[in-house]
């Protein structure tokens, strides 16, 4: 701008002189959410290293990472720490790092980078009154490509840890950046910054590990969102779907409060976490239906006030949030317990969404329980042994149903479906 007689050398230092106070706000903001990934990271333990470890592997497959020089533990070590510790922080920033090189490189590569909506992106990098006063110029960027694709990665893995893009590939055999737009997505159609924003508030008047555990919330919800969005969708548009998927979490929500997970508000009100915020936080693991009911509401051409009665319906009748759950902590036991666990969990979120759809198919009118009920006497015998079955396991503590059980009444619920 300068060389093209738009500003004066005077005018421009002027400017730069004035922003420096917001650049320092966006450099330390930086800071702040690279340690909090560290944090989150290492609070996983044990928990977490399997998948540390594969990530640890792929990297130096790619020739991206040599354990070595980077004083990272070989596979021997790595076997001996399984139960009794994961990576240490220095160990885990430097896989942070790497796993932001690795990202980076395929983003800046890809169709993403050229996409509107993540122009946001760009934005975010500068300071605000030079993207107000010369959009143009930012959007022109020379490094527009390279700005993007940073910005996005450094969010991404701040927020969701450096094994998140890693996992969710093997999980789904996705590419980096329709997984980073899922990743936007849930972000943006759920509203997470502001709630970001809400518990980071909460430095030193909350245990930093409550304030953990609100934000391990948030990151369970983007995994389980950006899953969904992936098998739904041969490729992510994030703009679109962000539309698509943001009134329908917005009605929701509505509908929710008052509903939300009683133990979880619970335990966060006693470590000194504001009610309505903990609600906030509890809201999100039923709003995760979100993306089921938007399937359904878009294949059936019905509205969210029609389809999420049911959806809802069905899941308590069959306990398919327990069920979930359950799965859910099988996952701690390495790689192949956690390739199970998803497998059962992404089982029992078709089951829910597919008698859901032959629910609504019959046209029954009247409340949720009278369809459910005039569905379930088209097969009684299957619906009765499902709901022995889950009165069996019930009763357990949540820690004791095994593998088995739960492969169990998958099968039965199967049977069900296909009815």
């Amino acid at each position: 701008m300068v060389e093209r007689g738009e500003l004066t050398t005077e005018a421009r230092n002027e400017r730069i002189a004035a922003m420096t106070g917001e650049v320092e706000k966006l450099v330390l903001a930086d800071n702040y959410l690279q340690t909090q990934a560290l944090t989150l990271a290492e609070l996983a333990g044990a928990g977490g290293l399997e998948a540390q470890s594969r990530l640890v592997r792929r990297l130096e497959r790619e020739g991206k990472l040599d354990r070595a020089i980077e004083g990272l533990p070989d596979d021997a070590e790595l076997a001996e720490r399984a139960k009794r510790q994961g990576l240490t922080r220095p160990e885990l920033a430097v896989l942070l790092a790497y796993s932001k090189i690795a990202l980076y490189d395929k983003l800046v590569a890809s169709r993403l980078v050229a996409e509107s909506f993540f122009e946001q992106d760009l934005f975010a990098y500068f300071p605000q009154a030079l993207g107000r006063d010369f959009p143009a110029d930012v959007r022109g960027h020379r490094l527009r490509g390279e700005i993007i694709a940073t910005v996005v990665t450094n969010e991404l893995v701040n927020r969701v840890g450096p094994t998140f893009v890693s996992e969710i590939m093997e999980a789904t055999g996705r590419s980096e950046d329709d997984i980073a737009a899922a990743y936007a997505v849930a972000r943006d159609a759920f509203g997470l910054r502001a709630l970001w924003a809400d518990i980071e508030a909460l430095d030193n008047r909350v245990p930093a590990r409550a304030q953990a555990e609100m934000l391990r919330a948030t990151v369970t919800l983007v995994e389980r969102v950006a899953l969904g969005l992936l098998r739904a969708t041969e490729s992510v548009d994030a703009g679109a779907l962000v539309r698509e998927l943001a009134p329908i979490v917005a009605e929701l929500t509505t509908k929710l409060v008052g509903e939300e997970p009683r133990k979880s508000v619970r335990a966060m009100v006693r470590a000194g976490v504001d009610e309505a915020l903990a609600r906030r936080v509890a809201r999100l693991e039923p709003l995760v239906a979100a993306v089921a009911i938007w399937r359904l509401g878009r294949s059936g051409g019905l509205e969210v006030g029609a389809v999420a009665p049911i959806y809802f319906a069905v899941g308590s009748k069959f306990a398919f949030d327990g069920l979930r759950g359950s799965a859910a902590r099988l996952a701690a036991g390495g790689r192949w317990p956690k390739a199970a666990a998803e497998g059962l969990i992404e089982s029992f979120d078709r089951f829910q969404a597919e008698i859901t759809r032959q629910v609504l198919a019959q046209g029954v009118a009247g409340s949720a329980s009278r369809a459910i009920s005039a569905w379930s006497e088209t097969r009684t015998d299957d619906t009765r042994r499902c709901l022995e079955l889950l009165d069996e396991i019930s009763p357990r503590e949540e820690n004791l149903v095994e593998l088995a059980q739960l492969s169990v009444v998958e099968g039965a619920l199967r049977r069900l479906v296909g009815g």
